[in-house]
């Protein structure tokens, strides 16, 4: 199995550090059509085929943080976008509450599609857990998504090329 190096914006006493898995293409079909099912319940890749499924679930990098844990600092520039599939978190500006994220929210896309840092920190109200995905993956997994979306109000998001 591969795993990618996280960079640990919080320190807690009694957790060592992220707990995370690739699942790489050579996984268990079982243990990928587990986190297929996972991502297919969050409503955002009903268009996909099965295969493309399977896929997305062998590209995630399953994770999961205590309660209270940065889960992303403000200022940083993320190399993955996180999808979360269970738990609370909360966005928080110059140390205020300002949003919430739970289920089914992707965080840092676009941050790490432009390179750009966090404009505000995410911090785990509760066991969270969820995947981390490459953003251009992730990006033209949901396309289709976004094409619906950007009809609906006017804008539009161009896919991450393809690598």
């Amino acid at each position: 199995m591969r795993y990618h190096d996280y960079d640990i914006a919080d320190h807690h006493k009694d957790y060592v550090g992220l707990a995370y898995l690739h699942l790489a293409s050579r996984a268990p079909r079982r243990q990928r059509r587990i986190l297929a099912n996972r991502l297919l319940d969050t409503g955002l890749f009903s268009h996909l085929t099965e295969h493309a499924l399977m896929h997305l679930a062998s590209e995630a990098h399953e994770f999961s943080y205590p309660s209270h844990w940065t889960v992303l600092a403000a200022g940083n520039v993320p190399d993955l976008a996180l999808l979360l599939l269970g738990g609370s978190a909360t966005y928080s500006a110059d140390g205020q509450p300002v949003g919430s994220a739970g289920p089914g929210t992707i965080v840092g896309l676009m941050e790490a599609i432009e390179g750009r840092p966090t404009r505000m920190s995410l911090i785990s109200d509760v066991p969270l857990c969820g995947v981390a995905i490459d953003p251009q993956i992730l990006s033209r997994a949901l396309q289709p998504a976004i094409d619906v979306a950007a009809r609906s109000t006017g804008s539009t998001l161009q896919p991450a090329p393809a690598h």
